[in-house]
């Protein structure tokens, strides 16, 4: 079964690469100028994948990010936070208040 045939080719992201497979045609050698563009592609490639595999587990930083997210979200909802905190602090008072009644 062809790449084609089990959905694994891809189309070529970046430019440079649509223009190495334009130049090589199908059946023929590459030249030396296609092989070492191969590679500089390759290690471009390669070079983002551990960018994006560092920054993934970079958990100190991930974790502060995700804090600070939780500080925004926190400082925006200020007025909701405070009247359901005001909320839960009249209902504690009102049971207290009914309590000692019902124990008079």
């Amino acid at each position: 079964m062809t790449e084609a045939q089990q959905g694994t080719h891809h189309a070529p992201e970046r430019e440079s690469e649509r223009k190495t497979e334009e130049k090589t045609m199908p059946g023929s050698t590459p030249t030396v100028e296609d092989l070492r563009h191969d590679v500089e592609l390759t290690r471009e490639e390669l070079a983002d994948t551990v960018s994006e595999l560092a920054s993934k587990l970079d958990v100190k930083t991930r974790a502060t990010e995700a804090m600070q997210q939780q500080y925004i979200t926190a400082a925006r909802h200020r007025g909701a936070i405070g009247a359901s905190a005001l909320g839960s602090l009249g209902l504690v008072a009102a049971l207290i208040a009914v309590k000692r009644m019902r124990n008079r």
